[in-house]
């Protein structure tokens, strides 16, 4: 497009454009600052991610274990409520995060109310005398962990780059290698073997971003194993308990 351009001007393709170098550096360090805080961003949402669903899976075996406190009913009830959650956030939160779902939509409530908060208020107003539990405050206060864990991985998959960050990321390297395309006017192998080089460079680059904007998207996504593998012990753990549950 830049030759046809400069044909269409009635440039020589012989003649040297004065480009100066200071202008490709300048857009290519503004290119590189740009490029630094986005990987920066991404890369620390990424280990936030992973680390809000380790916590979580833990809290959900720690919900169990602690409910070991209360009658029998409510100690039921409480690991039939977490089932429930583990499956519908594998089942229903992962796709819908791998599909990166708009701020304004809810995942887990579009299903009604969560069970999570259904059963702080249960226990908060003291539901079969759950609050004489001596664990009482440690079970409340690992289903805020959970809710909190939960909150924390639904904002992480639906931050990510914005697309005002993506337009400066494509739009400040297409002015670079056009400049480099014109410097090299006089000399169409140059200008070619240029511009392709810088081109590699700055697809491999916007590549590396590409492949983390999304923590819970690709081959390289996050997986919710932590989540399947502590829903797993909990029911092992409730076949334990409760031996005619499998029949």
């Amino acid at each position: 497009f830049v030759r046809l351009t400069l044909r269409a001007l009635k440039v020589d393709r012989k003649q040297a454009l004065p480009i100066r170098e200071s202008l490709i550096g300048g857009l290519t360090g503004m290119f590189a600052i740009m490029l630094a805080f986005s990987a920066a961003g991404i890369w620390t949402d990424d280990i936030r991610a992973r680390e809000a669903v380790q916590r979580e899976a833990n809290a959900l075996e720690n919900i169990v274990a602690l409910a070991s406190y209360l009658p029998e009913q409510l100690r039921e009830e409480v690991r039939n409520k977490i089932l429930v959650f583990g499956r519908r956030t594998i089942e229903k939160d992962w796709p819908a995060m791998q599909r990166r779902a708009g701020f304004n939509e809810p995942l887990f409530e579009r299903l009604g109310r969560s069970p999570i908060v259904g059963l702080i208020d249960q226990l908060s107003s003291g539901a079969e005398g759950s609050t004489t539990s001596p664990a009482f405050g440690v079970l409340v206060g690992q289903l805020v962990e959970l809710r909190s864990a939960r909150i924390q991985r639904e904002m992480i998959a639906r931050g990510g780059v914005s697309p005002a960050q993506w337009m400066a990321l494509i739009l400040i390297p297409m002015a670079a290698l056009t400049l480099i395309v014109l410097a090299y006017n006089h000399d169409f192998r140059w200008q070619l073997t240029a511009a392709g080089i810088y081109l590699v460079a700055v697809c491999a680059a916007l590549f590396v971003i590409l492949a983390h904007d999304r923590p819970f998207v690709g081959h390289l996504g996050i997986k919710p194993i932590p989540i399947e593998r502590a829903m797993e012990r909990i029911q092992h753990g409730s076949g334990l308990h409760n031996p005619g549950s499998n029949r």
